[in-house]
């Protein structure tokens, strides 16, 4: 392949809808094959020479065109209509040299007819486009992708450049977790480059056998307790957030670990989420503020996220990471465009207390927000006018609500004490009660005490429950016979519970400063202790091979995929 894709773009209307095509076709067939004005033109080169030159020498462009294209501005003027306009030499120069041109239509775009276009681009009417939607925004990035890598020849890695290769990327969360920093090395930006001088955190320290059986990675400089930390979707780095104002991105592909500090924020940082392809991350803080992090720079650069009027206690990306949403004490949450140059946001209100909670169905049309009110709401995004059904029975605060993997049923935990699934599938003439909300279909009740956290196995068939009464639970939903196996600390609360992906173990936090994996093959579970730990969440890494849990202004992440406790 010589020239690669280029991809054409108005920045003030498309510049995030051009950079999330960028990230995901690059993916496919390696950064140095995709042409975006800001990522490839050196600094101090004529940039009209540049676009001319690569536009010469592509095999494919790609013009992103947004509501605005064509449209007049104030003085009644159209862009389109410049001789001199960019987007115009650009489409121009690739229609003369027989390119392939691909129109991509965005934020409900439609393509524009040949009478509305100069003489020199009435060919471009013709072109057959692809139109890329919020709501599938999946399979119509694949459609493309498919098309692009049909007219290149994505170019073989050279041997001994593949950095995933290297010493320094054999990370310990498991063959899997490498499997992938392989596969995305080549293609997407690692988070290594991300900073000129990625500084090294304290290394990595091995638990004596004597100690215990347990190896893990040390995480430490914060100056404060860590609130949040979480791992990025292929398991080779950590975002930590705590209550020092600061936020951490730590590579663990390096030994020791080096991080990135995302810096700034006025308050303590209440939690943190990565993007799924890892190239951003959001944090929020009780400042009311959150900030859009990107990563790929030398130096992280940051949006501001600013709706809430309070502060604001969790986030999460949608599953194709065009939206984040936040929940705040304001009694709100928030949806957030990303797409946008300045993204934008539609508020989720109604609920009379704090919205702990907003969390996105699989397919990203849904969130369903918990709230201290004592309810849950399923939010449909569709449509300009959002709706929402009342989730409606706790007797008091809903501390979490999660979709199943289907985004069939929703399960809720409360102070009440019990859990309740919810199946969203009635029909509607069943669906409401005569109080106008929906009713649950199976409630988990027996904990003697309050419920943190409730959330499904990957399979759907099973829910686990954390709570106040120093156990959890691992609830059988199958064939209608609701069954349980209790899971018990030897002190105080279990603030949180997580299943690891293939649903065949789960990881415990005790009050008791321990976090516990359990093995659900047995008969009669059977667990792993992992001391030192003093927080409220424990979660599995995406390969299932690595635990994840904080000890005060620390994180550790532990290897516990190929240790089986003693039988």
């Amino acid at each position: 392949m010589s020239g690669g894709v280029f991809i054409c773009y108005r920045r003030e209307e498309t510049g995030f809808a051009a950079r999330a095509i960028y990230d995901r076709v690059a993916q496919k067939v390696g950064r140095e094959n995709v042409f975006l004005d800001v990522d490839n033109i050196d600094p101090g080169v004529d940039w009209f020479d540049a676009l001319n030159a690569r536009v010469g020498a592509c095999d494919a462009l790609v013009a992103v065109i947004g509501r605005n294209w064509v449209a007049a501005d104030k003085d009644n003027r159209r862009r389109i209509d410049d001789p001199d306009d960019v987007v115009r030499i650009e489409i121009e120069a690739a229609l003369k040299r027989g390119v392939r041109v691909i129109p991509v239509l965005v934020d409900g775009a439609l393509m524009p007819k040949a009478g509305d276009l100069p003489e020199s681009l009435r060919g471009f009417a013709r072109r057959q486009n692809i139109e890329i939607s919020h709501n599938r925004f999946e399979a119509d990035i694949e459609r493309l992708t498919r098309v692009l890598t049909s007219i290149l020849e994505p170019p073989r890695p050279r041997e001994g450049h593949n950095a995933a290769e290297t010493p320094q990327a054999e990370e310990e969360c498991g063959e899997r977790a490498k499997a992938v920093s392989r596969a995305k090395t080549r293609a997407a930006p690692a988070l290594k480059e991300s900073s000129s001088q990625p500084k090294a955190a304290t290394p990595a320290r091995i638990l004596d056998p004597k100690e215990g059986p347990i190896a893990f990675i040390a995480l430490e400089g914060h100056q404060a307790v860590i609130s949040s930390a979480k791992f990025s979707s292929d398991g080779t780095h950590v975002v930590t957030a705590s209550s020092d104002k600061t936020a951490r991105v730590w590579d663990l592909r390096h030994t020791p670990p080096t991080f990135v500090a995302l810096e700034g924020h006025e308050d303590t940082l209440t939690s943190a989420a990565f993007h799924p392809n890892g190239t951003h991350v959001v944090t929020v803080s009780t400042a009311r503020t959150a900030r859009l992090w990107d990563l790929r720079p030398k130096a992280p650069s940051f949006v501001a996220l600013e709706g809430h009027k309070s502060a604001i206690w969790s986030v999460t990306f949608s599953p194709n990471g065009l939206h984040a949403a936040t929940a705040s004490t304001d009694n709100t949450a928030i949806v957030w465009n990303l797409w946008q140059e300045r993204p934008s946001f539609i508020t989720l209100e109604g609920h009379k207390n704090t919205v702990w909670s907003a969390r996105f169905s699989p397919d990203g049309t849904h969130v369903v927000t918990a709230s201290n009110d004592g309810t849950a709401r399923v939010w449909d995004l569709r449509g300009e006018k959002r709706s929402f059904v009342a989730l409606e029975g706790h007797q008091r605060e809903v501390h979490s609500a999660e979709f199943s993997p289907d985004g069939t049923h929703v399960v809720t935990a409360s102070e009440d004490g019990t859990a309740r699934v919810w199946d969203l599938r009635q029909p509607q003439s069943s669906m409401w009660n005569f109080w106008g909300y929906l009713s649950s279909n199976l409630t988990l009740e027996g904990h003697q005490g309050r419920l943190y956290r409730a959330e499904f196995s990957s399979d759907g068939m099973h829910v686990v429950t954390a709570s106040s009464d120093k156990t959890a639970r691992v609830w059988d939903l199958r064939n209608g016979r609701l069954s349980f196996v209790n899971l018990e600390c030897n002190k105080g609360p279990v603030w949180s519970a997580s299943f690891n992906p293939d649903g065949t173990r789960v990881v415990t936090v005790c009050d008791d400063n321990t976090a516990r994996v359990w093995y659900l093959r047995d008969k009669q579970p059977t667990f792993v202790v992992l001391p030192s730990v003093r927080g409220q969440f424990a979660a599995f890494s995406p390969d299932g091979m690595c635990v994840l849990t904080a000890c005060d202004n620390a994180a550790r992440v532990w290897r516990v995929g190929d240790f089986v406790p003693n039988r």
